[in-house]
Parts: C-alpha cells; structure tokens; sequence
C-alpha cells in the first residue's frame, strides 16, 4: 500500500518539525499508536521500538529515523510485522510562518489476515495524518505568533 499526502500549512516549519520529531509522542494521538520508545539516539537520527495496536492485534516492531534537522524525517521498519514500512515527511519552509509538507507512505506487512488488517489501518490513519499533526502542533501552543 502506498499513500501520499501534501499540503499548504500556516504554521512555522520549524514547530511543525519538532511535533513529527517527537517520536515517543506519538501514542498520545496517533490512533493505533499503543508505545514508543528511543532505544538509541546518534548524530543522524534514533532507533525506536513502537508498538501498534489494532483491535485484536498488537504488534512490537523497532524501527530507524533518519533526521535531517528542521527539513525530512524518513522512518523505516527493522522488523515486526512489515516486510516494508517506510515513513517519510518532508517539510519545506514557504515564508516567516507557512510551511509546506509532504508525506508519503510505503507499507508491505507480512501475509495473512494480521497483514491485511494493519495494512488496512495504515492506509485510514495514513489520511489522518498531516491533519493530526496539524491538529497536535496547534493544542501544544506552537502555532504562528501574531
């Protein structure tokens, strides 16, 4: 499954970046979201171990975020479930307080009625995404000044 997404923000780029950043956040709004955690930090990014959660099933994966400071986060599956997860956000600054992002997701789970339900999950909070970023950055207060 493959989704992509862009769009036009009046929002800072770089408050914009720092939400997507903030990996271990993600379960406090990401439907599906269940845990993650930064099991190592380096100079290009982290290694993170998640878990998602989808009715009856949840499953633990680990996965690389590679961080390009204020412009792109590309994250990719290690393992889990996935023979192929790969996340990338791309935010590009358009102006004192407009950005615009682009995301695009590339999703293989393994077979299986498991594989299709969390392909199937993917591909409905994959369009809620930017919106829920969006919707975070603002509710933490870090919106355009004025």
């Amino acid at each position: 499954m493959r989704f992509r997404d862009s769009r036009h923000l009046n929002l800072p780029q770089s408050r914009l970046f720092d939400v997507v950043a903030d990996v271990e956040r993600y379960p406090e709004f990401v439907p599906g979201w269940v845990s993650a955690r930064i099991l190592k930090r380096d100079e290009t990014g982290l290694t993170v171990e998640q878990q998602i959660g989808i009715g009856p099933v949840c499953k633990r994966f680990r996965s690389r975020a590679t961080i390009e400071p204020q412009s792109r986060i590309h994250i990719a599956s290690i393992d889990g479930p996935f023979r192929r997860l790969e996340i990338d956000w791309s935010i590009v600054r358009d102006g004192d307080d407009r950005c615009t992002v682009d995301l695009a997701i590339d999703i293989e789970a393994r077979g299986g009625i498991t594989g299709r339900i969390i392909e199937t999950n993917f591909d409905a909070v994959g369009r809620q995404l930017i919106p829920l970023f969006v919707d975070r950055t603002y509710r933490l207060g870090l919106r355009a000044p004025r």
